[in-house]
């Protein structure tokens, strides 16, 4: 079980534990509730730097990008980041990444923790004939997170310039705060369906950065609150962002997790594309839909969802979340099982006991843009 770098840290903050990915993780420091509500209305802080690190360089770095993942990076900039998932042939999802172009020759992508591994042996697994460096820098970075409406108010007057215009998707690379030196990559991107940054940095100064937020937060009368794991997943879940092993793995395809938006079919031939070409024309394949229970019960991942009796899907992830405070999942159900009209009178099976729920708009939750 890995640590993280700074865990003596979350301990002092009343971090209680869970292991998570290979890694013993913070899952809440008071409760997910209210750490939930903090980033919903205000500000979280969250330490995510189990997540990993590669970086993609050389004379066909864009090319090669362009064949292992899905969406068309011909259309960054530096400074600017994708979204895109990594496939296997027959169209599962090996990981879902983010990959930020620093120049024409060079990308830095964040993989999941679990994936991080698999996806760097999967690019070496296909290098082929392209002039690429392919490195795996996770134990050298750490990784932050802050999110909530008031983030880029606090990210500004801690940074300054460098990220007073950063629109969704763009990043900035910092050399120094004040008079202290931070090499580190601040992006407008994040994982709560609020607005936010996520921060890379070496980890030599990780400890300093964290700190040093706090310390400003507070002189500076921002309530910034430490969030984990739990409340990371209940905002995911609202914001009907993919988990993978959930939503997304390698028997589940992006057009079936609501993902084709991120499927760049014009630009040609990628790992797994004539699988999702073929995959365009049936009829029957899973599709992602929303679900809230009508009357009591919680749903999780891998309950059975049902209709007349036969099985025609599967939960992905489920629970209660403050902010719908309602009972909801998303789920992979057969496309041929929704009707065009009407009510699907879907159940899901929870302790033996069939739990009617309702097909519900996704995501559950959307945060008003001012």
């Amino acid at each position: 079980m890995k640590e993280l770098l700074l865990a003596d840290l979350h301990k002092d903050l009343g971090a209680k534990f869970m292991p998570f990915s290979g890694w013993n993780m913070p899952l809440q420091y008071t409760s997910i509730t209210d750490e939930h509500i903090a980033v919903r209305q205000n500000l979280g802080f969250f330490d995510v730097s189990h997540m990993g690190e590669l970086r993609v360089s050389g004379e066909d770095a864009e090319k090669f990008i362009q064949y292992v993942s899905t969406n068309d990076i011909s259309k960054l900039v530096p400074g600017k980041a994708q979204y895109g998932l990594v496939l296997n042939p027959e169209g599962g999802v090996i990981d879902d990444i983010i990959v930020y172009k620093l120049a024409n020759d060079d990308f830095f992508i964040c993989a999941n923790a679990s994936n991080v591994h698999t996806v760097f042996d999967w690019f070496n697994k296909n290098i082929k004939d392209y002039k690429v460096q392919i490195s795996n820098h996770t134990e050298f970075y750490s990784q932050f997170a802050i999110q909530g409406p008031n983030a880029m108010a606090l990210i500004n007057s801690f940074f300054g310039d460098a990220v007073l215009e950063l629109k969704k998707f763009w990043f900035a690379t910092i050399s120094k705060y004040s008079t202290k030196q931070y090499p580190c990559l601040v992006a407008r991107t994040g994982y709560s369906g609020e607005d936010g940054v996520e921060i890379f940095l070496p980890n030599e100064f990780a400890r300093d950065l964290w700190t040093s937020l706090f310390t400003f937060a507070k002189e500076n009368s921002f309530d910034l609150k430490p969030c984990g794991l739990g409340a990371r997943d209940t905002l995911r879940l609202e914001a009907a962002l993919p988990l993978h092993g959930h939503e997304i793995k390698e028997d589940v395809t992006p057009l079936s997790a609501g993902l084709s938006r991120f499927v760049s079919f014009e630009k040609g031939n990628f790992i797994g594309y004539n699988s999702l070409e073929m995959q365009k024309s049936l009829t029957v394949s899973p599709v992602l839909v929303g679900l809230q229970v009508i009357d009591s019960g919680i749903i999780r991942a891998d309950y059975p969802v049902k209709q007349g009796g036969k099985t025609v899907g599967w939960v992905t992830s489920g629970t209660k979340t403050p902010t719908v405070n309602a009972a909801i999942g998303l789920a992979l159900v057969l496309a041929n099982s929704i009707p065009e009209e009407g009510d699907p009178k879907f159940t899901v099976l929870v302790r033996d006991k069939e739990v009617a729920v309702k097909l519900t708009e996704i995501p559950f939750y959307k945060r008003s843009v001012k």
